[in-house]
């Protein structure tokens, strides 16, 4: 009986893990029942590791989201050490930073894929945890790039920096010029998005494709 309650009481917890309409980090236990958000979840601005196996494995492809299953893909699977080598070798290029159990993540993949192969550009992604909630990146790696990229992140309720995901950032000449949290101000995860609403978002990750040249 013992055993079932816990196991009633994990499965509670990881589904409290996912991300809220405001963002997703990664805090303790308490924080995340108290705000309902992880820190590495995003929000809905309104609103990982994929096929590598280590934290610094990098790789082609991308699992754990559904809506992107047997369709092309414009996904690379990325670190944090190829974000730090980007910015030192001046590139330009568009990240994704999220994971598959992020609900956020979820409701805007598909749709920068869309954008992505419009464009015919790559995403680079970076996945915080892979499809069984672990995480898969160097807590100094993650507050180096917290440190970079303070001025373009969401803060939490300490009013610190923080990454929340999803994360979508474009690199020129080893700077961010733009970068977006979660998916749109009026999007309510529980009602999915409405088509103007994908519309919106779809033309939104467009605009910061057309930043990659």
């Amino acid at each position: 009986m013992r055993k079932k309650a816990a196991i009633l009481l994990l499965c509670l917890t990881w589904s409290l893990t996912g991300c809220n309409a405001a963002a997703t980090e990664d805090p303790d236990l308490a924080e995340i029942i108290e705000k309902m958000e992880v820190t590495d979840t995003a929000s809905g601005d309104g609103g990982a590791q994929d096929s590598a196996s280590d934290a610094g494995e990098t790789g082609t492809g991308i699992s754990g989201y559904p809506s992107l299953e047997g369709k092309e893909t414009a996904f690379t699977v990325k670190s944090f050490s190829d974000v730090f080598a980007s910015i030192e070798q001046k590139e330009n290029r568009l990240y994704y930073i999220g994971f598959p159990g992020c609900d956020w993540c979820q409701s805007m993949v598909a749709i920068l894929n869309e954008a992505a192969l419009e464009a015919g550009k790559e995403i680079w992604y970076v996945p915080l945890r892979d499809e069984q909630g672990n995480e898969v990146y160097e807590m100094e790696d993650r507050e180096r790039f917290v440190e970079f990229a303070q001025e373009h992140l969401d803060t939490n309720d300490e009013g610190e920096p923080t990454l929340f995901s999803p994360y979508v950032f474009v690199l020129k000449d080893g700077e961010i010029i733009d970068s977006r949290v979660g998916t749109l101000e009026d999007h309510k995860l529980e009602e999915g998005m409405t088509a103007e609403q994908e519309q919106e978002l779809l033309d939104i990750y467009k605009a910061m494709f057309q930043e990659v040249e």
